[in-house]
């Protein structure tokens, strides 16, 4: 396939380089265009991605005047095939600009609209799709606090759509413990299937009752005894660790899809393996310390599909910080959650001490010495 010139617009949380990664993966090139460099140049591990742009254009406060001026000029000179945006605050900017260049992405129109989670609400009551009574956009406490039926479960769902039609790639629903510190454990994929359909025509009505014609949206919900209700729609692949997870589930790079979406290249899927039920779970501290290490489960098992580091020898961890994430797949959503709860469970964290010397010679102080091992009880969940 002939190599592609992608333009990306700033990256998720300023850090995540995962679409780059994607892009260079299938031999494309990328310009890259943000309001500070800077911020990118800060961290070595991102800017060593971020530099490898055909491009770096930096235009201060993102001015759209100056964008569409200096952009139209590029892509007379080096044609852009495809344009790609996973931040919030940046989709308007993308939406017109990519409507000035003649490529592929969400119109201009429902993007504003997107940005005002009061308008949406407005449109689909006037459209009488149901939705929690709850305004949309509010954080996951705030909904469970105005929305006290029982039975309530909130779910995401992510979905593909390519000139106006939709494709549910699955649904997503996040674990919290049930201690007192409702810390996350982790997260379930499940691609859709016939269990979904109830929700993908809803999903599928509200997307059209906002005029959503192209790109990845990630839309959560609540399940209630009367039905989903809308919670938020974002117009945009989701976030964290998600894209991580529904890539595993499909067999697939999500991000390599999304690039194909935006391309308007017709998706197939991958005949390697059919979809499968992924999970994630996460290690998490028990106390308070400096980190050492995780030791792994020894025992090996297919539906293993990866560990995943997030703290370093020598951070300092509180109690529910969360250390390492596994993915596991299987069949079912139980067999996949049974094996992510083993293997976390057969991890052993160990610390290092902090000791207190003293020299005759000088004051009383506190000084970190080498790394020792410590026994520490396996991790464990309720």
């Amino acid at each position: 396939m002939t190599s592609k010139h992608l333009l990306i617009l700033d990256l998720p949380a300023g850090n995540d380089t995962h679409i780059i990664q994607a892009a260079l993966a299938r031999g494309d090139s990328f310009s890259f265009l943000t309001s500070d460099l800077s911020s990118y140049e800060a961290s070595a591990e991102v800017w060593e991605w971020v530099k490898q742009a055909r491009h770096l254009v930096e235009i201060e406060n993102y001015n759209e005047a100056e964008i569409h001026l200096y952009m139209k000029a590029l892509h007379q000179f080096e044609h852009f095939d495809a344009l790609l945006c996973l931040v919030d605050h940046r989709l308007e900017v993308a939406a017109r600009l990519a409507q000035v260049l003649g490529l592929k992405f969400l119109n201009p129109e429902t993007a504003q609209l997107l940005n005002d989670s009061l308008k949406v609400s407005e449109l689909l009551q006037s459209k009488g799709i149901a939705q929690a009574t709850c305004a949309l956009g509010v954080s996951a406490d705030e909904r469970l606090v105005e929305e006290p039926h029982a039975q309530i479960r909130v779910v995401g769902c992510d979905v593909f759509t390519r000139d106006g039609l939709h494709e549910l790639l699955g649904v997503s629903e996040e674990k919290f413990s049930d201690n007192p510190s409702v810390a996350l454990e982790g997260d379930c994929f499940t691609p859709m299937h016939e269990e979904w359909e109830f929700l993908e025509r809803y999903v599928f009505s509200l997307l059209d009752a906002v005029g959503l014609d192209w790109g990845a949206t990630h839309i959560e919900l609540m399940l209630t005894p009367q039905g989903p209700r809308c919670l938020d729609i974002k117009a945009r692949l989701a976030d964290g660790q998600a894209p991580r997870l529904i890539g595993t589930a499909l067999d697939a790079c999500i991000h390599s899809r999304l690039i194909d979406l935006h391309l308007g290249v017709p998706h197939n899927m991958p005949s390697t393996a059919a979809p499968r039920v992924a999970v994630s779970r996460w290690v998490v501290a028990q106390r308070s310390g400096v980190f050492n290490r995780v030791d792994l489960p020894q025992w090996q098992d297919a539906g293993i599909r990866g560990v995943q580091m997030h703290k370093q020898p020598g951070d300092w961890v509180d109690n529910v910080d969360r250390m390492a994430c596994v993915v596991t797949t299987a069949d079912t959503r139980a067999q996949a959650q049974a094996l992510a709860e083993r293997f976390v469970a057969d991890c052993v964290v160990k610390y290092q001490h902090i000791y207190l010397v003293v020299r005759n010679d000088q004051p009383l102080r506190s000084s970190p010495m080498p790394a020792q091992e410590i026994f520490e009880p396996r991790v464990k969940h309720a």
